[in-house]
């Protein structure tokens, strides 16, 4: 059980890369943030890091340069690449994480 409470880190990621735009800025910060604690808890820091990225994904929008890569490349107005993208995003988000916090028992730490 206690690797189900220590895997759910993702929400500071998410809130992060919201204020920041960048899916790799945000990790990175979630990482440090996440770094000197992480041998107190008792998940392997691979499993922290599928977390870690598992947030950092949650909900692109228009502030990542992706957004704006993917609108183009595909032709999409703003509203119709916000809604796939955002949707996309949080669902590949939203079904990661289960399936991090069911492998993280098994994960050797």
């Amino acid at each position: 059980m206690v690797y189900l409470l220590h895997v759910r880190e993702t929400p500071h990621t998410q809130t992060i890369r919201h204020s920041l735009g960048s899916v790799s800025v945000a990790a990175i910060a979630a990482a440090g943030i996440i770094a000197p604690i992480l041998s107190a808890v008792a998940v392997s820091p691979i499993a922290m890091g599928l977390a870690i990225a598992s947030g950092a994904l949650f909900a692109l929008q228009v502030n990542s340069n992706f957004f704006w890569m993917f609108k183009s490349l595909l032709g999409l107005t703003t509203k119709g690449a916000l809604k796939t993208m955002t949707m996309a995003t949080t669902l590949s988000s939203v079904i990661s994480l289960p399936f991090v916090m069911i492998l993280a028992p098994v994960i050797p730490a």
